[in-house]
């Protein structure tokens, strides 16, 4: 339980900004950019909060990007300075704190309703300080997210079907525009990554340099901050 805590001041302390954040069927959304330059996507829905951040991936477990949303940014949560956590309530003087254990806290990653109902009326009212938010970033990020999903999110589709790369059935495949063929994302981007005109290997379209700006969205990978400025 050592880890949470330790995680829960390092979202708090270190330099992490927010960048962008956003709402669609999985959830609530959030950029933020970490300390090494690179911008993490933060997932938080009621059944879950998940990170593209290596240290989410490795232990599958709440990263200081999440507890930075939850602690420092949204505010659902406090710390005191005996590292007790507390769920926030404005109507604190009315109403008696809930505590939590180190080992009940979001057990299961899952909000109770009264947290869930808490996060939402504090993302409602949310009001982003300077000192966590950069403004410049945002602008430039937000038009790079609105030409992503423009450009290329509608090529990615939940289809079960053969990649023509690797031959093997895909769970989600990215699809070529002009010859509609899907690939597996790992398998065309691999592919794109050693060319320099980013061209479909079964029809030689060039329309995937449209599409290749925004591989890093497709593959739910971190994003390089130099990416966007």
């Amino acid at each position: 339980m050592y880890n949470l805590l330790n995680r829960i001041h390092k979202g708090v302390s270190e330099e992490i900004k927010l960048v962008f954040l956003t709402e669609d069927v999985f959830g609530y959304i959030f950029f933020v950019l970490g300390g090494s330059n690179f911008i993490y996507r933060v997932i938080i829905n009621k059944k879950f909060q998940k990170c593209n951040c290596e240290d989410y991936y490795n232990h599958n477990f709440l990263c200081k990007h999440i507890l930075f949303i939850l602690f420092k940014v949204v505010r659902v949560y406090r710390f005191d300075f005996n590292n007790n956590i507390f769920l926030r309530r404005e109507d604190y003087k009315l109403q008696k704190n809930i505590k939590y254990s180190l080992k009940s806290f979001l057990f299961n990653n899952k909000f109770p309703d009264l947290d869930w109902y808490l996060f939402k009326k504090y993302l409602g009212k949310l009001k982003v300080k300077e000192n966590y938010f950069i403004l410049d970033l945002h602008d430039k990020f937000k038009e790079h997210y609105r030409k992503y999903n423009y450009l290329a999110r509608k090529n990615l589709k939940r289809v079960s079907v053969q990649c023509p790369i690797c031959k093997d059935k895909t769970k989600y495949a990215v699809k070529c525009d002009i010859c509609k063929s899907y690939f597996h994302v790992e398998c065309i981007f691999t592919w794109l990554n050693k060319i320099v005109t980013k061209r479909c290997p079964i029809c030689r379209s060039s329309c995937w340099e449209t599409i290749y700006p925004y591989y890093h969205f497709i593959k739910n990978d971190k994003i390089p901050l130099d990416l966007i400025k």
